[in-house]
């Protein structure tokens, strides 16, 4: 099994921000200049490990949590 060095988990963060930065940078969706649907999924794709989603039949609303992956 390979392991993460430090150096690597610096360059997963360092294309997490450049990602993000990338987001922010670009989020004018009002005038259609913005970013498509699917520069945005890619985008997230670096920063969202995974989304939980659970609503069980005693609960009164849903519960969604966002697992970052720089968590």
């Amino acid at each position: 099994m390979e392991q993460e060095t430090p150096k690597d988990r610096i360059t997963d963060l360092s294309e997490v921000l450049k990602q993000v930065d990338y987001l922010l940078g670009n989020w004018q969706c009002l005038d259609g200049e913005g970013l498509t649907d699917e520069e945005v999924n890619r985008s997230l794709h670096y920063i969202i490990e995974r989304i939980e989603w659970t609503y069980s039949k005693t609960d009164e609303e849903p519960s969604l949590e966002v697992i970052y992956k720089i968590g």
